[in-house]
């Protein structure tokens, strides 16, 4: 997509979600189809586009473009994905953890702002998002070195106290350890030509 861009250059975003998404609306679609043929209806035929699952992926940032394009009279783009908002994304703490942080609302600033001590935070000027919007580098700097003065377990613990949604972005070696992935039911080991997964 032309509007996610690696050091300048358009990327696709991932890896390859197109394909993996339009799988599973084919799925999808066959399990309607099989319900449909309970009910008498004889037409099984289910079509998925690359191409059309495109557009679907891409929903929110299409509908921002028109509507900001009606907003505006022309077509403008927030920068990429959740770097648009302030004090919502990955940040480093001082442990070389990466830990993802959710904030939208004005109720999500005040909880980060007090669970971390932050009197800057406190200005009325960065109360409203339509203003950290527009002291966007300051926000980010005052995030950044927030959680970066903190070790990971900390930051969680302090966050989490105060209600604040947070995550470890956890890179690919450690995600099948997650809590989530060890429920009962949502992982089996296979052996194929002598690799176990």
């Amino acid at each position: 997509m032309e509007g996610n861009r690696i050091n300048g250059r358009p990327s696709r975003l991932g890896p390859s979600y197109h394909d993996q998404f339009a799988g599973a609306y084919a799925s999808i679609g066959m399990l309607a189809a099989l319900v449909q043929a309970k009910t008498g209806v004889a037409d099984r035929h289910v079509e998925v586009g690359l191409y059309e699952t495109g557009p679907h992926v891409a929903a929110r940032d299409l509908v921002g473009v028109q509507l900001k394009t009606q907003l505006l009279g022309r077509p403008e783009r927030e920068p990429h994905g959740e770097f648009s908002m302030p004090g919502y994304g990955a940040y480093l703490t001082a442990d070389e953890r990466w830990l993802y942080l959710l904030m939208l609302t004005e109720g999500h600033w005040l909880k980060f702002s007090l669970a971390l001590d932050l009197p800057e935070a406190a200005d009325p000027g960065l109360a409203k998002l339509k203003d950290r919007k527009k002291a966007h580098e300051q926000v980010e700097e005052l995030v950044r070195r927030a959680i970066g003065a903190l070790r990971f377990d900390e930051a969680v613990a302090r966050l989490k106290a105060a209600g604040v949604g947070c995550t470890e972005v956890l890179p690919l070696e450690r995600v099948l350890e997650a809590p989530q992935a060890q429920s009962p039911g949502k992982l089996r080991d296979i052996a194929f030509r002598g690799f176990q997964f």
